[in-house]
């Protein structure tokens, strides 16, 4: 299998809006990585697996999260409005002063999540 694996990375101040963003067709995992400032708006971000990432004032409005690995991972001040995480695996992350607005969640594994000081309007949670 061909994969695309970043490890401790930083990525500040970019817009990968409207899929802008730089997916591979086989697998694409970040692990340990840092995101400040990006602009994820409208992307689709499906199949790929975060573990140990922090993500800190991200714009995550109707992204495609879906069928995502996200494993100790950390959104601060993120707008993760309309944001969708169906069928993805979500474990012992930290969503904190974030907006999850009309968040999807439908068939998502969730385990050990904290949500802190955070929006949190017509949610979908489906099993």
């Amino acid at each position: 299998m061909f994969e695309n694996i970043f490890d401790d990375e930083t990525f500040y101040d970019k817009e990968y809006s409207n899929d802008k963003f730089p997916l591979v067709p086989y697998y694409l995992s970040f692990r340990n990585c840092n995101f400040v400032n990006i602009d994820f708006s409208n992307s689709n971000l499906e199949k790929i697996d975060f573990k140990t990432c922090k993500f800190k004032n991200c714009d995550f409005r109707n992204a495609n999260f879906s069928s995502n690995g996200i494993k100790e991972v950390t959104f601060t001040n993120c707008n993760l409005l309309g944001i969708d995480f169906s069928g993805s695996m979500l474990m012992d992350s930290i969503f904190c002063d974030s907006n999850l607005d009309y968040s999807n969640f439908s068939l998502t594994k969730i385990k050990n999540v904290k949500f802190n000081n955070f929006l949190l309007k017509d949610l979908v949670l489906m099993k």
